[in-house]
């Protein structure tokens, strides 16, 4: 299987059939995780109720090592800790997150750990480099911005509040190149800027005017500017901008001042929105709604390569895996794809 379009293309590895008993994967990520002193690229995958580690074995084989259960509520997302080993957070809940909790092991101990990091209403959390999750509850006035610090074992270190915005948080994204920055997309259009360490509100700007119903995916830092690759769910087809997925913006935090750089579209005749995807430094990925799977290398406006569905099992997920070429993709029915992908540069 493969796709291709303008020199890149998408080269199917291997795949895991049936992660969910027939049924519809909820998310899916990629993590390095050891096991007695091997470290391997591993696959965590979640279904409604269990999340499970996947190992890969010999060539084009994968192996369930471990399955954690959950039973009072269904799996809602997981919470990839960015850079992180053998840990990772999900959400449970129904329509919002009720908990969160850290999965891991201890290779010494061959022992493996379902821990409870937070219970209560929350509207959105994100897993987070060193050892971190944020999450938001609450809205307008009372709203609650935390902060959770994990230990490598995967208990709860400590917490910490950040000074919360005037509006609900839908979003949140860490910035590269600034090691303490979090940057929250906000419902009435507004980004906000944290300094994570001391929890201080840096900066909020307005960018609805270049992009309305927006989730910021992807934030860097670059000579003192913040560049924002932001989607929407809502997106239309418009005269200026064509089928677009995604917009890069930049913005100066000191002055509240922000331009749009580039969109990101769809080849003509591809006629659909987006679903949902994911971007990992220079190359974005999308869901879209016609279940077919949509990459860009975010130096070009054109969509690069193009992985059309299957009749009867569209793609449903898509994230890029902890090495630059690696894509995971989660089709309708349980199964799940590892792709190699690679463009013209």
């Amino acid at each position: 299987m493969e796709g291709m379009l303008g020199g890149d293309h998408i080269h199917l590895v291997s795949e895991i059939k049936d992660t969910c008993g027939g049924g519809c994967p909820v998310d899916l990520c990629s993590v390095w995780w050891e096991f007695s002193g091997c470290m391997d690229l591993c696959i965590v995958s979640a279904s409604e109720f269990s999340v499970c580690l996947w190992r890969p074995q010999e060539v084009f084989i994968w192996k369930c090592v471990h399955t954690w259960s959950f039973s009072e509520m269904p799996v809602i997302q997981i919470l990839p800790l960015f850079q992180e080993k053998n840990m990772v957070c999900v959400a449970l809940g129904n329509l919002d997150i009720m908990e969160i909790w850290v999965l891991s092991s201890h290779p010494e101990l061959q022992t493996w750990e379902k821990q409870l990091v937070k219970r209560g209403h929350t509207k959105t959390a994100q897993g987070l480099s060193r050892h971190r999750v944020v999450s938001s509850s609450g809205g307008g006035g009372s709203q609650a911005v935390e902060l959770w610090q994990l230990s490598e074992s995967g208990s709860v270190a400590g917490s910490r509040a950040l000074v919360a915005p005037n509006d609900s948080i839908v979003a949140f994204s860490e910035v590269d190149g600034e090691r303490d920055a979090l940057v929250g997309s906000t419902v009435d259009n507004n980004l906000v800027l944290w300094n994570s360490v001391t929890g201080h509100l840096l900066s909020t700007f307005y960018i609805g005017n270049l992009c309305s119903d927006l989730t910021c995916i992807s934030a860097a830092s670059d000579s003192g500017l913040l560049f924002l690759v932001v989607g929407s769910l809502f997106s239309k087809p418009c005269e200026v901008t064509g089928s677009c997925i995604f917009k890069l913006i930049a913005t100066n935090p000191q002055r509240g001042e922000s331009a749009f750089i580039m969109a990101y579209k769809l080849p003509e005749g591809l006629g659909s929105r987006y679903l949902e995807g994911d971007v990992m430094k220079q190359r974005a990925a999308a869901v879209l709604t016609c279940g077919s799977i949509a990459l860009w290398d975010l130096s070009r406006s054109h969509c690069s390569a193009v992985l059309p569905p299957d009749p009867d099992t569209p793609w449903c997920l898509v994230r890029w895996g902890n090495r630059p070429s690696c894509l995971l993709a989660g089709r309708k029915d349980g199964t799940i794809c590892v792709f190699e992908y690679s463009d013209r540069s």
